[in-house]
């Protein structure tokens, strides 16, 4: 388990951010667990991708309708926002 930031979302996966020193290899079948706008996800999925010191990639195995629903708003949200001043 380890802490990180979603950087990257779509009903299909996500990119978690995180400087955790995390030992994963590729194509490992993982339970994901996160929160976004106060609510708890849990699906099954896999590691897709490894980017040592920033963060992984993974892909969602079978989401549930409600993820399904949920990401599908957030990501239609998310693409209507004004941009973000840095």
């Amino acid at each position: 388990m380890f802490r990180g930031e979603i950087r990257n979302l779509s009903i299909h996966g996500c990119f978690v951010a995180t400087r955790a020193r995390v030992h994963m290899e590729k194509k490992i079948p993982v339970s994901i667990r996160f929160s976004l706008r106060n609510r708890l996800y849990k699906t099954e999925g896999e590691v897709v991708n490894i980017q040592p010191e920033e963060g992984i990639g993974f892909e969602f195995h079978h989401p549930t309708a409600r993820i399904v629903d949920d990401f599908a708003k957030l990501v239609d949200d998310f693409r209507n926002a004004p941009p973000r001043r840095r």
